[in-house]
């Protein structure tokens, strides 16, 4: 159960506190005593996808921290009537780790990407952050299940990182994440970062820093990669979809209002005029006290 209040986009919960918790984790990084700290980045198409996956859906609501990693996450935050203040990418957020590691002695590992990405990735974080320990590489083309995986943890576990960034794209990062954290023995935080390790590679550019501040970072990327124009049309079905469960929680204040997705049902209850927000196996009513269901 979350220590605060959160609220949720499609069935997938976050919270606007997300510096204080983030200080959090940053503590926490620097206790002996502390392990497997998970962050995903979710952006509004994953949000989208994981309301189809009541699975995948609860590997989201698992983690410690949830970034808004996308201005679509924003819009409906602030549509929905609870603001989160900015866009906090997974790769800015990454570095800052990184910033934070350097200083305090912690090491690093880099998994995911094709062969021969994470390794000169390693390179160029080096040359940004001199100081930075990194613990060891390796791509993320290997089989996610039996021996193989099993290979790839034990190698983790001989080098002991305290951050393991993992990058294979949505969901399948999540999902390593959820099932292989309890089996890698020192990492204090582990964090899903997509196509991150191409960027520090050299292999992808990232937007100018004009163009991110203006929340267009997404049109850069499909520039670079056409494959994602059909990215649109699924951005038009999420905003669908937020809108919604807002008709939804508007009507949930006044009579009671059931509703069923695939593989997750929730139940809107009358809540004496309050707006409704619905999370997994919860009913977070605003200015209540929340209770599960």
């Amino acid at each position: 159960m979350k220590d605060e209040k959160h609220f949720s986009i499609l069935g997938t919960y976050l919270t606007p506190s997300i510096e204080a918790k983030l200080y959090k984790i940053k503590k926490e990084l620097t206790s002996p005593h502390s392990f497997g700290h998970v962050i995903f980045t979710p952006n509004s198409l994953i949000l989208l996808r994981a309301s189809k996956s009541a699975p995948d859906r609860r590997i989201l609501n698992s983690a410690d921290l949830l970034l808004p990693d996308g201005a679509g996450v924003i819009i409906a935050s602030r549509f929905l009537g609870y603001p989160i203040n900015k866009r906090r990418t997974g790769i800015d957020t990454a570095e800052e780790l990184l910033a934070f590691a350097e200083k305090n002695s912690l090491s690093v590992f880099l998994l995911g990407g094709k062969k021969g990405v994470a390794s000169p990735a390693a390179k160029n974080l080096k040359q940004r952050f001199p100081g930075l320990q990194i613990a060891g590489t390796h791509h993320g083309y290997f089989n996610k299940n039996g021996q193989e995986n099993q290979k790839v943890i034990d190698m983790i576990n001989r080098v002991s990182p305290d951050i393991l960034f993992v990058c294979f794209g949505y969901p399948m990062q999540e999902r390593w994440i959820y099932e292989n954290k309890d089996k890698l023995h020192s990492v204090k935080l582990l964090m899903g970062l997509g196509g991150s390790l191409d960027v520090w590679s050299g292999r992808i550019k990232r937007a100018p820093i004009q163009i991110q501040k203006m929340n267009f970072e997404w049109l850069w990327r499909m520039l670079q990669e056409p494959r994602r124009i059909k990215d649109v049309a699924l951005l038009s079905i999420f905003f669908i979809k937020v809108a919604e469960q807002k008709i939804f929680s508007q009507c949930g204040s006044t009579k009671a209002l059931s509703y069923h997705r695939r593989g997750d049902s929730r139940i809107a209850r009358k809540n004496n005029g309050l707006p409704l927000v619905h999370a997994p196996s919860r009913v977070i009513l605003s200015g209540a006290k929340r209770s599960r269901t």
